[in-house]
């Protein structure tokens, strides 16, 4: 049996499917336990996706008392960066739980923060390639070679940057990201009355569609990610825009690092570097068979990763493993 939150293909799980429970260790950690409790010889691995602090801090200890040979397993798990005294503190302590699990799922390779400022061990890492959310549903959008370049999405963004790179551009820029997204994210969003004129920022909830939309009929896309960022912030931003088979610059970090080349299948740059980001949006602007090749690598690349099915495939057959490797 293998408890689980997260939805797994039944043509990934043969002889597992009928064990499978879809419980709900995050959702519901306190109805989850009794179940464990009554059905802890059944378990065979548990795997929570998304995790609260909370389903993590009763999991692991669970783990210890009651589970110390059933693989315990993590999956998107988002650690900030802490700052201050009482954060690293905070952050030494949810370490500590976080050490407990087996193996920890992550669709970022470079995980040095997470192993600096929460210590945990590289082996608890297995990488999955993330994948476009828009897979399946790209081809309903009308691309355009637009008249704008475009900054998209809320978590860890540096637009400060952004804006300073911008400021003698010759093309519009457009910032879609939302009030609301950029106080629940952690978004810099920078001084509105300090905005270049060729900038405009969308601060309302853009819908699915409208998102899409300001993609797929941009020139490029642009995700600047904050040089503090240890999570892998704007993978998903960068898939759908590659996915549309947009030219798209990032910031080194978490999400780019060992995953985008250079380049190749986007410009990567240094982080909260203005000048460096400059230079890459003038090489694009000013190279349409850059800008093409770019485009052309990057849609490459996102459709080799496939779809959702694809992730959760692999997932499922990552469980399988590791359940083998203890038998």
């Amino acid at each position: 049996m293998i408890l689980t939150n997260f939805a797994l293909p039944d043509c990934a799980m043969s002889e597992w499917r009928q064990g499978l429970v879809i419980g709900s260790p995050n959702r519901q950690p306190l109805k989850t336990c009794p179940f464990i409790l009554r059905n802890r010889r059944k378990i065979e691995a548990i795997l929570n996706a998304n995790p609260s602090i909370f389903s993590v801090l009763l999991l692991a200890t669970f783990k210890y008392i009651f589970l110390r040979n059933t693989p315990t397993v993590l999956f998107d798990l988002i650690l900030k960066n802490p700052v201050g005294i009482t954060e690293n503190i905070i952050a030494k302590f949810k370490g500590i739980f976080l050490r407990k699990f087996d193996h920890i799922i992550a669709i970022h390779k470079d995980t040095s923060g997470y192993e600096k400022k929460y210590g945990l061990e590289p082996r608890q890492f297995i990488y999955i390639p993330f994948k476009a959310n828009n897979f399946d549903t790209a081809n309903e959008s009308t691309i355009i070679d637009g008249d704008y370049l475009v900054a998209l999405g809320a978590s860890q963004r540096d637009y400060p940057t952004f804006l300073k790179a911008v400021k003698d551009i010759n093309l519009k820029s457009i910032i879609v990201c939302s009030n609301a997204g950029a106080i629940a994210n952690n978004a810099n969003v920078g001084d509105v009355s300090q905005y270049p004129a060729n900038t405009t920022r969308i601060t309302h909830h853009v819908p699915t569609d409208e998102w899409y939309r300001w993609i797929a009929q941009s020139k490029f896309v642009v995700v600047p990610i904050k040089d503090c960022a240890i999570q892998p912030a704007g993978i998903s931003v960068y898939l759908e825009s590659i996915r549309l088979r947009k030219a798209t610059i990032v910031s080194a970090g978490a999400s780019a690092n060992g995953i985008l080349e250079h380049g190749k299948t986007a410009l990567v740059v240094p982080a909260a570097d203005s000048a460096a980001l400059h230079s890459a949006i003038k090489q694009l602007i000013d190279d349409p068979e850059l800008r093409q090749q770019i485009a052309t690598n990057g849609y490459a690349y996102a459709m080799h990763l496939r779809n959702d099915q694809r992730l959760r495939k692999d997932i499922a057959e990552t469980i399988i493993k590791i359940i083998e490797t203890r038998r």
